[in-house]
């Protein structure tokens, strides 16, 4: 039998063939499991469930309209494998969320302090007059911003003025001479103003304003000086002081600008000004009370914040618990102590431990008290000693752990020499047949102490070595399906084949990114210059679309404007007109130069009927002198060109003969033909040049 708590458990199976397996698991024994809380009174809660079969809970609480917490509530209440629902002030008792109660609105204030300064007197009577004069003002100002929140025909209802005197006191002489009680020579005002929640209207302009900057205004510009009524009676603007708050009646707290009155179990503490939880021995059943009633004499409750006079219970003396059953104290029982009264419930002794009768009043009182090789629980009944340990009774108060490197065989050992087998560390396994440790092998690990087998590593994955202590010895020999990788969220894992055993990857990365694969950042970032826009195709790669005056494949190249365009192709223009005008001239030429050969070589072919037509330049050359050349050029051309035409043969060859004029009409079309040649020699000889004498 087991008391509340947490427990390890160990299973030891055999088979015929001395085969053995073992299974070790924790208990956690609690009263029950998570019970469901009623929902908060006025209130609803919110809650999800968790945990091992989701019996473990989470849950929120809320109020409803119209209803508020007037203690702050948890954000979260929770209630784990301990079945207690946590925060809780009183866990042995049961749990309830705090009430919602009936807000109504808080009564919003202004005080206005400010201070008046020497003062030749103030006495009773002068305050009076001064409050008098005061709350006139007050009721001007709201006769103008219409800003109090309830007034009759006496002006502002509820309106406060408080008047204290200060400063050093007045001398003796001085107070002789007063027929009232001086009580100081400086005095300073306090006015409270119960006021509307909504803004102001300026009457004059319609704009809407706050309060708080009405009444500042408003004495700003003199109000509250009254020197012409009252002996220096001009106030101190500099010490102004405006601020709002909140207001609510006894037992009542404000939330926001709300009025929530005290839940049931709470009561209104004038010292913080919150709810309090009733004490222990105190209940209260009402709300917005500002005290708690008394349990009866020999009462008792199990927590602060009762709420009913039913849960005054008996004051149970120590060694005694109240039973909830029974409606009456019991005694603690066996391995239960009490030190304190008005307990509804025993602590527990320590495991292994005892005590000697049921209602035992101190820890002291647990003791050992199981034969040989048991030790006591915490439920008071004697348990087996575990593998790797023993007790011999009167000399051990528990199970002694074996020595290290040691265990034993069995449980229920009762002596140190049973402890005679080796205990084998994380990353061993025991072979029983030989009693010692040998290494795990690859692939394999062992975390925990004295195990017959090791544990298989997940799939993928191996050891480096033999003898691995933790799972988190297994590498993955396939990192990227695994994903133990370190590439970037935009690269690409490719696994590598392994290299001695060492398993490797390559990060690269994606389409559109660059970097090298651990850090891949936007291919875009910086690549286009000059300000170009940068656009990703449907693969990924990138381009830029470059602005005006720019070029290349990231908008590297800057090329000429329009009005330079313009100049350019004006010059291109005119180099082709003038290499046309070149090329026609050269053509010109070239046809003139054809002409006059072919006219030469027509000339050739008939005599010369004129004896000066041998050569119109100087007559008959000598039949002993060779043909030569002479030059010319015409003057309308825009190169100078010396042309030569060799007079071929003598005087005698060119003659006509006798021999070559067969008729008539031979001749005459000869003589037509070298009187045309003539004319176009004579226009020759006009434009060649001819040295002067000087020359």
């Amino acid at each position: 039998m087991f008391t509340w708590g947490e427990y390890d458990v160990l299973y030891i199976a055999t088979d015929n063939q001395t085969n053995q397996a073992q299974c070790n698991f924790k208990i956690r024994f609690g009263k029950e499991n998570c019970v469901d809380a009623a929902d908060p009174v006025n209130g609803v809660q919110s809650c999800e469930s968790w945990g091992p079969q989701l019996k473990y809970k989470a849950c929120s609480i809320e109020c409803r309209d119209g209803f508020e917490f007037p203690r702050s509530p948890a954000v979260f209440y929770t209630c784990a494998a301990d079945g207690k629902w946590k925060p809780n002030k009183s866990p042995s008792t049961m749990f309830r969320y705090p009430q919602c109660t009936k807000h109504v609105p808080a009564t919003k204030v202004v005080i206005v302090r400010i201070i008046y300064g020497s003062s030749p007197a103030c006495t009773e009577s002068s305050k009076e007059a001064f409050t008098q004069k005061v709350l006139q003002t007050i009721n001007a100002i709201d006769t103008k911003w219409k800003m109090c929140s309830l007034t009759d025909t006496n002006g502002c209802v509820g309106t406060q003025v408080r008047v204290e005197c200060g400063g050093p006191p007045l001398p003796p002489s001085r107070r002789r001479r007063e027929s009232e009680s001086i009580l100081a020579s400086t005095f300073g005002v306090e006015i409270e103003i119960p006021v509307k929640r909504r803004l102001l209207t300026d009457p004059s302009t319609g704009q809407e304003t706050t309060i708080r900057d009405a009444l500042h205004n408003e004495i700003q510009s003199g109000v509250l000086n009254f020197e012409k009524v009252l002996p220096n009676g001009r106030p101190d603007v500099g010490s102004l002081k405006i601020q709002e708050e909140y207001l609510c009646q006894a037992g009542q707290v404000v939330v926001r600008d709300l009025c929530v009155p005290c839940a049931p179990g709470t009561y209104h503490s004038s010292a913080t000004n919150e709810c309090e939880l009733c004490p222990i021995g105190e209940y209260q059943p009402l709300t917005a009370r500002t005290e708690c009633f008394k349990c009866a004499p020999g009462q008792i409750t199990a927590s602060e914040g009762a709420i009913s006079e039913g849960e005054c219970k008996d004051n149970c003396p120590p060694g005694h618990q109240y039973d909830p059953l029974t409606s009456g104290c019991i005694t603690c029982g066996y391995g239960y102590f009490q030190p304190v009264s008005g307990s509804f419930e025993c602590i527990p002794c320590g495991i292994g431990k005892t005590t000697l009768s049921e209602f035992a009043t101190s820890e002291d009182e647990c003791r050992d008290e199981c034969p040989d090789g048991e030790q006591l629980s915490s439920a008071g009944v004697c348990q087996p000693c575990q593998v790797g340990t023993y007790r011999s009774r009167g000399e051990n108060k528990k199970c002694v752990t074996c020595p290290p490197g040691t265990t034993t065989e069995s449980t229920m050992s009762t002596r140190r020499e049973q402890c005679n087998t080796p205990k084998c560390k994380p990353g061993q396994f025991l072979v029983k047949e030989t009693k010692n440790c040998q290494f795990c092998p690859r692939g394999t690990f062992q975390n925990e102490e004295q195990e017959a087998t090791c544990k298989l590593c997940p799939t993928d994955h191996t050891t480096a070595a033999p003898g691995a202590t933790a799972e988190s010895q297994c590498y993955s020999t396939n990192q990227c399906a695994t994903g133990e990788y370190n590439c970037s969220w935009h690269a690409n894992c490719i696994d590598l084949p392994d290299e001695n055993d060492v398993p490797s990857y390559e990060c690269r990365c994606k389409p559109g990114y660059r970097g090298n694969g651990t850090h891949c950042t936007d291919a875009c970032n910086d690549f286009c210059l000059n300000d170009g826009i940068c656009k990703k195709n449907n693969i990924g790669n990138v381009e830029c679309i470059c602005k005006e005056h720019f070029s290349g494949d990231r908008c590297e190249l800057r090329f000429q404007t329009s009005n330079n365009k313009t100049w350019i192709a004006i010059i291109i223009v005119g180099v082709v007109v003038i290499g046309i005008f070149i090329v026609i001239v050269v053509f010109i030429i070239s046809f003139r130069f054809n002409h006059v050969q072919d006219a030469q070589e027509k000339s050739s072919n008939f005599a010369d009927l004129s004896p000066s037509a041998n050569n119109i330049l100087y007559g008959t050359p000598p039949v002993c002198e060779p043909p030569r050349a002479f030059g010319y050029y015409y003057e309308d051309d825009d190169v100078y060109e010396t042309k030569t035409r060799d007079m071929i043969g003598n005087g005698s060859e060119r003659r006509p003969t006798t021999s070559t004029v067969t008729s008539m009409g031979q001749t005459m079309s000869r003589a037509i033909e070298q009187h045309k040649y003539d004319i176009r020699m004579r226009q020759a000889q006009q434009h060649m040049y001819q040295p002067n004498n000087e020359e």
